[in-house]
């Protein structure tokens, strides 16, 4: 009996060992099949890099939580997207701005033929341009078409190309990618890593010889809005001097009750270009105004609408509207 119970011990210890076994040689082949990618946007924009016809130039901010480093450059913009080019990066779903840890590295790279300018289709314009842009922390890259990968990119390695840092104080603006994936990620705003409307308006209108308060004989409203754009229509009531533009303020989501500044929209204009003329609407006139502004999930909204009665004089509406 006794050299049974000791037989069936041997068994039970090969086994759970051929267990442990098979488990370890199950993990160390999942590891070895962890799927890494090529980054669509950085692989053709590297690719224009290598032909001489295409302009370089990028930017890279630095931010610590206290303090944003930014820089812009041309020649570094080939050594910086080959670096990046040959990490490896994973395809992830478990990020979101909670994992966000300090420093936050922000890049911004562009390449474009400028050879023989004539004019072209927007075909013709795209095969010519490539721009990507992203940013990375804590072991994750975000990049501006709101897609996120593990990583573990050499951060030195990349500034090192680097010639000079500018400190810009805290704009996170220089830094769009970050400043609009932190702020809404799946549908859902992290409001603790977005400006309050009162934050918005002591930043913006911060010099001394700029006022500004609530509007008094005049108004705006939202007249019509899609994912791409929205239009707003300025109503001169009874001011006799107006001064309106081409270009409108930040869209506002309102979140427990309080307006909360949103970022820009950056996967189809990276840029951020715009117009901004001044335009005189007379009294009982009207101004429409169309800018681009891209997605929004369901909520509540307004769109900060300024104008000036005077020289550095300024009065805001707030021009309300549901997604």
């Amino acid at each position: 009996m006794k050299k049974n119970i000791t037989t069936l011990r041997k068994l039970v210890s090969l086994g759970m060992s051929v267990c442990v076994a098979l488990t370890m040689t199950m993990l160390a082949g999942c590891a070895k099949t962890r799927k890494t990618v090529e980054i669509k946007g950085l692989t053709e924009l590297k690719a224009k890099t290598e032909d001489s016809k295409y302009h370089l130039q990028g930017a890279m901010a630095v931010f610590d939580g206290k303090e944003l480093r930014y820089s812009s450059f041309d020649a570094e913009t080939k050594p910086i997207a080959e670096k990046l080019s040959k990490e490896k990066y994973e395809p992830c779903d478990d990020w979101d701005p909670g994992k966000v840890t300090y420093p936050i590295y922000h890049v911004e790279l562009e390449a474009m033929n400028l050879d023989d300018r004539v004019e072209m289709t927007d075909k013709e314009v795209l095969e010519r341009y490539a721009s990507w842009s992203a940013f990375w922390s804590n072991g994750y890259l975000v990049t501006n078409d709101g897609k996120a990968y593990k990583c573990k990119i050499d951060s030195d390695s990349v500034t090192e190309e680097i010639k000079d840092f500018v400190v810009w104080g805290n704009k996170l603006e220089l830094m769009p990618v970050y400043d609009r994936m932190s702020a809404l990620w799946k549908d859902r705003w992290y409001k603790e890593n977005m400006q309050t409307l009162e934050e918005y308006i002591t930043r913006t209108f911060d010099g001394e010889s700029m006022t500004v308060s609530k509007a008094d004989g005049w108004n705006a409203a939202v007249t019509s809005r899609n994912d791409e754009e929205i239009t707003v229509e300025v109503k001169n009531e009874n001011v006799p001097e107006l001064c309106s533009g081409e270009y409108f303020g930040p869209v506002f989501v309102k979140i427990d009750n309080e307006w909360y500044c949103v970022p820009s929209d950056v996967s189809n204009n990276p840029d951020g270009v715009y117009h901004d003329i001044g335009i005189m609407v007379p009294q009982g006139g009207t101004q429409t105004i169309t800018n681009w502004r891209g997605y929004l999930p369901n909520g509540e909204y307004a769109v900060f609408v300024d104008c000036s009665k005077d020289t550095g004089v300024f009065e805001y509406v707030l021009a309300e509207f549901v997604v």
